[in-house]
Order: C-alpha cells, then sequence, then structure tokens
C-alpha cells in the first residue's frame, strides 16, 4: 500500500515524545482537538501549513496555529478519529480522503487499497 500512497504523498511520521517539538507540531496540526493516535491529515504543500502565534506564553515559544487553507482532508470524521481505519464507515472516510486528494493513484489503485485495509480489519478483528 505505502508504495501506491507514494505516487502521491509524502508520508511523515511525527513522534511526539522523541522528536523536537513534536508535540507543538502535532497539536497544531490537530488543531488542538483530541483523538488519540495514529491520526492522519492530507496537507498541501504549496501553502504554508503552519503559522505561529504573535502572542506566546512568557518564556515558552509562540504557540503554533494550523492554517486551514492547507489542510485537504484529515482523519477526523464524523464519529471521530479513524486513524486507524477498522470499521467499514472509518475505511469509507479514508477512501473519500484519498479520492479528493489524489493525483495520479487510478481508480484500480484506490480499490487496491480499500481492499488491502479491508483484509487488514478482517485479520485484525480474527485476532491474525
Amino acid at each position: 500500500m505505502e508504495r501506491i500512497l507514494t505516487r502521491d504523498y509524502l508520508l511523515v511520521k511525527i513522534d511526539e515524545d522523541r522528536m523536537k517539538n513534536g508535540k507543538r507540531v502535532s497539536g497544531a496540526l490537530r488543531a488542538g482537538r483530541e483523538g488519540g493516535i495514529p491520526w492522519f491529515a492530507f496537507l498541501d504543500p504549496s501553502r504554508p501549513l503552519l503559522t505561529e502565534r504573535t502572542v506566546g506564553k512568557e518564556g515558552g515559544p509562540p504557540p503554533l496555529v494550523r492554517r486551514e487553507e492547507a489542510v485537504l482532508a484529515t482523519a477526523d470524521a464524523e464519529a471521530g478519529n479513524v486513524g486507524c481505519p477498522m470499521t467499514k464507515p472509518e475505511r469509507a472516510h479514508f477512501a473519500r480522503c484519498l479520492r479528493t486528494t489524489r493525483n495520479r493513484i487510478s481508480d484500480k489503485e484506490l480499490a487496491r487499497i480499500e481492499t488491502l485495509l479491508a483484509e487488514f480489519a478482517g485479520a485484525s478483528r480474527r485476532g491474525e
């Protein structure tokens, strides 16, 4: 699946505990929403993603703010975070995110991703 996704996306992982400013960046990207991990966002790299607020806590760096116009889609669905899309509605949300943001991924490749996710969800429910 990663081979297909990298045709259109740069996959970036943020480790909040081990990366300098990891919590600061992920908090800004999530716009302060809670919801657990994993979580994903599809972002427009041609636009600035984050900006610093001019007023921060005294003695610390200014807070980062997500620029909404750079956000194409996120794991935030109606039912909450679908960062690990296991249920059919969660997988449908992830597929919509791909469908609306892709450039080079074909319909056939998108169907393959959906099949792989369904297989993974089924295997996980069986304890495999």
